[in-house]
């Protein structure tokens, strides 16, 4: 087999992780902030301070090892706050002060988290005032509000198209551009007169940015071009920030002159230029540059005053959202019972349009004005509304109820996410039934109790029907992992042991802790791990039931090879036969399926009726023809599903009879079409049993027309 390149798991925010720890963080918090009550009770316990900082020291430890630089600071802080207070090293005039500090930062921990959740990036919102205000207290200087920004840059901002300077021309001007950085940025941090320096920083930036005009590193040195000039000019001090940002500056030249363009992994240019854009964007009054460089990143004045607000804690939003869903039912209640009257009605509306610009939902807004529009002036009906207010206030309360569901988050999809978390919660608990039962010694006894599947079901039957769910929900990736590991289990059943079975083991488990991860955190769950279990399936050993496998997934979906499967052998001749079918019924169907069944074919009746005088128009072998076909291959699925060989058998000849009509390459049958309109005229008919008679003169009126059409 050929060689892959490994995969390997992305670096970042862990947001999967953050969601399991989540409840442990809080646990944390809560007990660190019982602690410090209890030591402010107490005189400043030595006892409960102890617990609080080791509390506090334990999330500290879990957010760095989640990978997140800002949060963790104030953890950092609060930690050092504390010890000071155990060692009693502040004065007695500002004890009172850092312990209110302490208690603002736990309360402020997990409103940062929420943030983190809510956007996935570690924003840094709400974090300096409290880490500034704690070192204040204990007599340090505050750290620089820039340090804390972080703005999201789109993969091309700030990138310009052209040549590109070649490696060698990069190292030779690097070499030169060196020692002239490093002793401008020395002066512009000493005391004195900055401007001079700033000058020639901006002209060495503006140097560097010609040279990596194109390149990942070029936007950095753009950002510093108009840091430079505000410096330069006096709208901007050097401060920590500024210091840090020449001293990566210093880094990515050494860099360049040592390794030409290639980009100093240690160094990330992107988190600098984000510092660089605070001062841009929060500077009032801009020069050309510096508002070009503002423009293309898409950062302005309001965007760093919307990321220095402090974030919202989820229990609040999530009381706001309760407390706007029990308004609009009772407001709902009162319209349809005795009615209110235009003051009354005014007032709850003004209360749940003030809950709406709370949450900060302008489509919610719009939508309480439109009921606001349609209940004007008029009074309803005793237990009457109209059908328009009736409609936004039902949608109102289902995007309320939503993003409860989400504990406060705005999601995306949330509909389809749901649907899909269900899907695979249900494919993960009979996919770790399936290990189970691999693992076991005697498959029977590792089967859970109650769960008749594992004791009846054979295993690669249960991985089929897992795999056709999958498939059925547009889950390729994942359905064709349990595919070739059914498939390998088959060729392999009488010695399931040894390195390959190793390797299903391996991938199977890839797999749930995927789903696993995903019913965490839906929203920022990577697939690497599905590309980690199709690697260690494809160094399964060759067989030639695998050949085979593979060559027949290609020509059927799997949802068609399981269910003929389960069918047998004898259903499977019979409809192939050219022998009458036993007519049967509905209710021959299973009470549980027959409600199912008979929607379903309504369905496909429905678009067959659709599609039928579209392609009379022009009759060709075209796409109308093959939907035609599939919608007969879903019949004969469906049929064979629940038992109903009258529609088996039916869907079988006018599939096998359009696959031949496809294949061939003469002209058309003339009875194509007149047979096509009398059998999706008669189908609701046959599909209730109502013309039994009728049924076997539509097979062979099929079968002659494939006769005919055989090439």
């Amino acid at each position: 087999m050929s060689a892959r390149t490994p995969v390997t798991l992305p670096a970042g925010v862990d947001l999967v992780a953050l969601a399991w720890l989540r409840p442990l963080l809080d646990r944390q918090l809560a007990e660190a902030e019982a602690r410090l009550v209890n030591a402010g009770r107490q005189g400043s316990s030595p006892a409960e301070l102890l617990h609080c900082l080791w509390a506090v020291h334990h999330v500290s430890a879990a957010l760095r090892s989640l990978g997140l630089e800002l949060v963790p600071l104030l953890g950092l802080e609060l930690e050092r706050s504390l010890r000071q207070l155990l060692l009693d090293d502040i004065a007695v005039e500002r004890r009172n002060l850092i312990l209110g500090g302490v208690m603002r930062g736990l309360q402020t921990l997990p409103a940062c988290l929420d943030s983190v959740e809510e956007s996935g990036e570690d924003s840094g919102r709400g974090l300096a005032p409290c880490i500034n205000d704690l070192r204040r207290w204990r007599g340090q200087a505050p750290r620089p509000p820039a340090l804390f920004f972080r703005w999201p840059l789109a993969p091309g901002c700030g990138l310009s198209s052209g040549p590109l300077t070649p490696d060698e021309e990069v190292r030779r001007a690097a070499g030169l551009l060196l020692a002239p950085w490093v002793q401008s940025a020395r002066a512009l941090l000493a005391e004195g007169d900055p401007r001079s320096a700033a000058r020639t920083l901006g002209r060495i930036a503006h140097k560097l940015h010609q040279l990596f005009r194109g390149r990942v590193q070029e936007r950095f040195w753009l950002g510093l071009v108009g840091l430079s000039e505000g410096l330069a000019v006096g709208m901007f001090l050097p401060d920590e920030a500024i210091a840090h940002i020449l001293k990566a500056g210093a880094l990515l030249i050494k860099q360049a002159r040592e390794h030409g363009t290639t980009p100093l992994p240690s160094v990330n240019s992107d988190r600098y230029l984000q510092q660089i854009l605070f001062y841009l964007a929060a500077c009032p009054v801009r020069t050309l540059h510096m508002q070009h460089i503002c423009e293309a990143c898409g950062v302005d004045q309001a965007s760093v005053e919307a990321l220095s607000r402090p974030p919202v804690h989820r229990d609040a939003l999530c009381a706001v959202l309760r407390e706007t869903d029990a308004r609009l039912q009772s407001l709902m209640e009162q319209l349809q019972s005795d009615g209110l009257d235009q003051e009354e009605r005014d007032a709850a509306l003004h209360g749940i349009e003030r809950r709406l610009l709370a949450l900060g939902e302008p489509d919610w807004l719009q939508c309480l004005q439109r009921i606001r529009g349609v209940l004007a002036g008029t009074v309803p009906e005793r237990g009457r509304l109209p059908a328009s207010a009736v409609e936004d206030l039902v949608g109102l309360q289902l995007a309320l109820a939503s993003r409860l569901h989400w504990r406060g988050r705005r999601v995306e999809d949330a509909a389809k996410l749901e649907d899909q978390q269900r899907l695979l919660s249900g494919c993960r608990n009979r996919l770790l039934g399936v290990m189970q039962t691999l693992d076991a010694p005697e498959p029977q006894s590792a089967a859970p109790e109650g769960d008749r599947d594992a004791l009846e079901v054979p295993v690669d039957a249960r991985l089929g029907e897992i795999a056709a769910a999958l498939a059925h929900a547009g889950r390729e990736r994942e359905a064709s992992v349990l595919v070739l590991g059914r498939d390998w289990l088959r060729a392999r059943c009488a010695d399931p042991a040894g390195e390959d079975m190793a390797r299903v083991a391996f991938a199977f488990a890839c797999l749930e802790c995927y789903w696993e991860a995903f019913l965490a955190e839906p929203r920022a769950t990577d697939a690497t791990r599905v590309d980690i279990a199709l690697e260690s399936l494809s160094h399964l050993s060759e067989t030639e039931t695998e050949t085979e496998t593979e060559t027949e997934t290609e020509t059927e979906t799997e949802t068609e090879t399981e269910t003929e499967t389960e069918t047998g052998a004898a259903e499977g001749s019979a409809l192939h036969s050219g022998s009458p079918v036993e007519p049967g019924s509905l209710d021959e169907i299973p009470e549980a399926l027959r409600a199912v069944f008979a929607e379903e074919c309504a369905e496909q009746v429905v678009r067959l009726q659709t599609l039928l005088p579209a392609w009379e128009q022009a009759p060709a072998r075209d796409e109308r023809l093959r939907e035609m076909r599939r919608h007969f291959h879903t019949f004969k699925g469906n049929g064979l599903a629940v038992g109903a060989e009258r529609i088996a058998a039916l869907g079988r000849e006018a599939q096998d009879m359009l696959d031949r009509v496809l294949e061939s390459s003469g002209p058309l049958d003339p009875e194509l079409a007149p047979l096509l309109r009398d059998l999706v005229s008669r189908l609701p008919g046959l599909i209730s049993g109502d013309d039994p008679a009728v049924l076997e003169h539509f097979l062979q009126r099929c079968r002659v027309v494939q006769q005919g059409d055989k090439p």
